[in-house]
């Protein structure tokens, strides 16, 4: 006879559910929009050459042929439209698909511990990570490795190509770099995940908030359109200083002060589940999303050129011994 599922071990089961839930959920950085926004402005940056370089890799990526071709919204320059693609593959490659070898949720973040205590300062710490961690500044220097190596088949470049696109947008998004820590959430609230915020179509979680910020369309219309008014309010020389900053960690620096200063800064510590964002929110939100989406787009852009024209095998920043890349094995 088989036996009853106890209400303890259905806690469990339901805990355990929502820890991976999370987990999926902040691999998702930006949504298919900001991905595509950030590729679509970086494409727009660069030369002829580097464009045709770009696109003869990204012509070897496995998902090209099954799914880059037939895609619902593909642009009428077919350079362009690799680039878009392969800005979201990482996000698409899931474990119900034919590419879920490629499925790694670790690898879209690392989480700076943003602690927040009545009557205390607020504290924002580092990542106490490993070399051998799966995280987004590990794999990304194994990518850039796996891809200068000309040893490597071009299908490993290629996906290795696309995953550089992607995290690059991954740790301009604000909630890939930090989890608070607070009453509310004593063991941290994984990015976001566990802050339950109103939308217009109901209950929703901080993270989803921020991911989806600046909409949903992906249509090649508005996706040409946004990028052009971004590129415009947004030039270079805006951020002169920030785009010294050529490292990974700076960068995932910078979105983990963006959680302290902007995402968290006005947001109750003793709740989960808030009836209302704080007035203003949504517009700050919205601002600071389009900043970082146009500082990714160049840095983007920067990382592409120097990929293309590099002559030697080794990245500028040395990669952990144990990082692995997400390679065509799965390995």
């Amino acid at each position: 006879m088989r036996r009853p599922f106890s209400r303890a071990a259905f806690r469990i089961a339901f805990a355990l559910v929502a820890i991976v839930f999370a987990q999926v959920h902040q691999a998702q950085a930006w949504n298919g929009r900001g991905h595509r926004l950030i590729a679509w402005m970086a494409f727009e940056q660069l030369d002829e050459k580097t464009k045709n370089e770009l696109a003869r890799i990204l012509e070897k990526h496995p998902a090209e042929g099954p799914w880059w071709s037939e895609a619902r919204f593909n642009p009428r320059d077919e350079r362009l439209a690799l680039m878009v693609n392969a800005s979201v593959f990482p996000d698409q490659a899931r474990p119900d698909t034919k590419f879920s070898r490629y499925f790694r949720p670790r690898a879209h973040y690392v989480n700076h511990k943003l602690i927040v205590e009545r009557n205390r300062p607020v504290r924002l710490e580092e990542p106490q990570t490993r070399p051998s961690d799966e995280n987004v500044i590990n794999t990304y220097l194994a990518h850039v490795k796996t891809f200068k190596d000309r040893k490597n088949s071009p299908e490993e470049r290629a996906v290795a190509l696309s995953w550089i696109i992607h995290q690059v947008g991954d740790v301009h998004q604000p909630l890939h770099a930090a989890a608070r820590f607070c009453p509310a959430t004593p063991n941290g609230d994984q990015g976001g995940n566990l802050i339950e915020v109103p939308n217009d179509n109901g209950p929703d979680n901080l993270h989803a908030f921020w991911d989806g910020v600046l909409g949903r369309e992906e249509n090649p219309p508005s996706l040409d359109r946004e990028s052009r008014r971004l590129l415009r309010d947004f030039p270079r020389d805006r951020f002169r200083d920030e785009l010294q900053r050529g490292k990974i960690q700076d960068w995932v620096r910078e979105s983990a002060e963006a959680c302290r200063d902007v995402v968290y800064a006005n947001l109750p510590i003793d709740e989960t589940r808030l009836r209302d964002l704080p007035v203003g929110y949504a517009a700050d939100a919205r601002k600071l999303a389009e900043r970082r989406v146009a500082l990714a787009s160049h840095r983007l852009a920067d990382v592409l050129r120097d990929l293309v024209q590099d002559r030697g095998q080794n990245p500028q920043e040395p990669r952990p011994e144990s990082a692995k890349a997400v390679n065509p094995a799965g390995r």
